[in-house]
């Protein structure tokens, strides 16, 4: 298996698989989120703590790298099924943000690339598709990104266009190739509104579901995490961890439910809408589909046994009705979302595998909004808003942290209290203007009595601080009083 004549800088990344296990059979194309040379490119993806890389890189100049030769398998697509059968290609911006533009050199370059690895690796025909099944595909079918850009993204059906038309010899400089007449099927047009959804499983996100014209997941492979997005309103869905505890609901793509590594065996969805409602079912490992369920008036799964596969659909009432649909269960009153008007409410959220969702709740048995956390998962970081002071004690470093005042996941220095990755074991809270109460729970002991942000002193090992030095926090709750 040859790699393209068209490469003039080559740095090799450790970063892949030896040899690839399928044909290839696929071109993945993806942006480099900024302006790289395809040296620097190549630099970065040879890093080994990196963890990424793709087979070809192009800069704005139109200089192509090799990083992986196209005989393995590149990690650039958050799906090894994908990548196994793909050759992948980052290319540089030549703005940042906006429309991630690329430049026209570097367009035509693609083009030229694109042809020739249909050349040599006998791709009668690059598809473009707007999903997985076709042989052109993007990142974002496969995980939660924009990549490869708005730009690049509006150009996909003329660059199947443009390669097609080169490979069969026909290509005309004079003629328009941006309308899209490649093959998106009947079926795929119709089935662009309604839910879109995916899962993560086997260590990657697989591609997105359109409502029931496939499952997401793969058989007898336990689920991790779940996106869920509607086109026509919001949806809201949570899932439980196998052994564990209900997760907090997130709303859309704003996140994925679940965690990483951890298993779930219960889900539950919801939206906003009146005139439908949403139907969703599972099955478990080695099992058949359970029954469908409506909206949040049940959980669809079984505890301490891991789903595999999801399906969700709409339904109209009238449907509902029809006595050839499988009845959901009978419906409850479904839950009102909170909402906060108490002025003794305070927002935080906190880190524990990834930021959570924020809440803004004072209650121990409310494990949506009533406080921060997940039961015996490590919180190594915390941000509380309304320029409240947060200070954390590092628990394997044994040293309080400066405090910090403000609310920003992206801000190290002073929007968030903690380290990432490093486990704390006490915490102060204070207000320069209001008073407040916190509490926290650890894995070791669960939750403890409330301490007051008056009372704030590193040493103070009673009304000080709360926690206790060497027990890992999990859980917090804060509120003004």
């Amino acid at each position: 298996m040859s790699n393209s004549n068209l490469v003039n800088i080559t740095i090799k990344s450790p970063n892949c698989n030896c040899p690839r296990n399928n044909n290839i059979q696929k071109i993945t194309i993806h942006h480099m989120a900024g302006i790289l040379s395809a040296q620097h490119c190549g630099e970065l993806f040879a890093n080994p703590e990196r963890q990424g890389s793709s087979n070809y890189g192009i800069d704005s100049d139109g200089n192509v790298g090799l990083y992986v030769d196209e005989e393995n398998r590149a990690w650039t697509s958050s799906s090894p099924s994908n990548d196994h059968q793909a050759v992948t290609i980052e290319i540089s911006n030549d703005e940042y943000g906006g429309q991630w533009h690329v430049s026209d050199t570097a367009f035509n370059k693609l083009i030229d690339l694109c042809v020739d690895i249909c050349q040599r690796n006998h791709i009668p025909e690059l598809t473009w598709t707007g999903d997985a099944s076709g042989s052109l595909t993007c990142h974002y079918f496969f995980a939660n990104t924009n990549c490869p850009g708005d730009y690049l993204k509006s150009k996909m059906p003329e660059i199947a266009n443009i390669v097609n038309a080169k490979l069969q010899g026909t290509y005309d400089d004079s003629k328009d190739y941006t309308e899209n007449n490649t093959h998106q099927t009947t079926s795929t047009i119709e089935n662009q509104y309604g839910f879109q959804y995916q899962v993560y499983t086997n260590h990657t996100w697989l591609p997105n579901v359109w409502n029931t014209q496939d499952y997401a997941g793969i058989r007898n492979s336990p689920i991790e995490c779940v996106y869920v997005s509607s086109t026509e309103e919001h949806v809201y869905c949570q899932v439980h961890t196998l052994g564990n505890t209900w997760l907090p609901y997130v709303c859309d793509r704003e996140d994925y439910a679940g965690i990483y590594g951890q298993v779930i065996d219960g889900i539950r969805i919801k939206t906003d809408r009146n005139d439908k409602d949403v139907l969703y079912r599972v099955s478990c490992c080695g099992e058949d589909y359970l029954s469908w369920v409506r909206e949040d008036t049940d959980y669809a799964g079984i505890y301490g046994k891991p789903i595999d596969r999801l399906q969700i659909k709409y339904v109209s009432h009238e449907e509902l009705a029809n006595d050839s649909i499988e009845k959901p269960q009978d419906s409850c009153t479904k839950p009102e979302l909170t909402t906060i008007t108490d002025s003794l409410n305070i927002t935080y959220k906190v880190f524990a595998n990834k930021w959570l969702p924020e809440v803004c709740g004072f209650d121990k048995e409310d494990e949506n909004n009533g406080y921060a956390g997940i039961k015996n998962i490590p919180i190594t970081a915390v941000m509380i808003a309304d320029n409240v002071h947060v200070k954390v004690h590092l628990k394997n470093e044994n040293r309080w942290l400066p405090d910090v005042t403000g609310y920003d996941e992206n801000d190290s220095n002073n929007g968030y209290a903690g380290i990432i990755g490093k486990q704390m074991d006490a915490i102060q809270v204070w207000s320069d203007n209001k008073e407040i109460s916190y509490q926290v729970s650890t894995i070791e002991h669960g939750w403890y009595d409330e301490v007051y942000g008056t009372h704030h002193n590193d040493n103070d090992k009673e009304q000080g601080f709360a926690g206790l030095f060497g027990e890992t926090i999990d859980r917090i709750l804060c509120r003004y009083f």
